[in-house]
């Protein structure tokens, strides 16, 4: 039992380490113009403000009702498209964490308060969406639809669209006005 855990444990961090190696960048650095055009606007997650009804279609609570009154296939049929359902939707979760990283890089790239602990923390979250990501992923794959974990990567989006939000405010803020040179003349 313990070496069984431990294979999967190893299997885990291998996948999360290809994940991670193989996940597609976005550009590097941005010039001076694209941080003017940044706006709140672009924190607006596509695809993430759909959980409520992704996670609706996704409870499968209407299928118990069926029960025998439906025939094997239709049932079978649902399910799979179920399954459809919430690939789309970790694909869409997945476009809106790219978009909010590639965000997230032009702002630090471009804001002079960036230090090492507000980079760390960017890329430990980077790397707790793709390791969830992975997760569902594998567990799609096993054929179950893990609804709490959708929930948990929404919210982090979430949290991460409030954190980018916060930090772009700051980096627009308007400088303090300059003392003028000739106070009394």
């Amino acid at each position: 039992m313990n070496q069984t855990l431990l294979i999967i444990a190893f299997g885990l961090a291998a996948l999360a380490v290809v994940a991670a190696l193989f996940w597609p960048r976005g550009a590097k650095r941005a010039d001076r113009g694209a941080i003017a055009m940044l706006s709140p606007e672009d924190l607006v997650l596509q695809h993430a403000k759909y959980f409520p009804l992704v996670r609706q279609a996704l409870t499968g609570a209407d299928l118990a009702d069926f029960g025998e009154r439906v025939p094997r296939s239709t049932r079978r049929r649902v399910r799979r498209e179920r399954h459809k359902v919430a690939r789309r939707y970790l694909e869409g979760l997945r476009e809106d964490y790219l978009r909010l990283e590639r965000f997230g890089r032009l702002v630090a790239a471009h804001s002079p308060k960036v230090d090492a602990r507000l980079e760390a923390q960017r890329v430990r979250i980077g790397a707790r969406f793709r390791m969830t990501y992975a997760m569902v992923s594998m567990r799609l794959a096993l054929g179950q639809v893990p609804v709490p974990a959708f929930e948990h990567m929404t919210q982090m989006l979430g949290s991460l669209a409030a954190r980018l939000e916060a930090s772009m405010a700051s980096l627009v803020e308007p400088a303090p006005p300059q003392a003028s040179a000739d106070l009394g003349a």
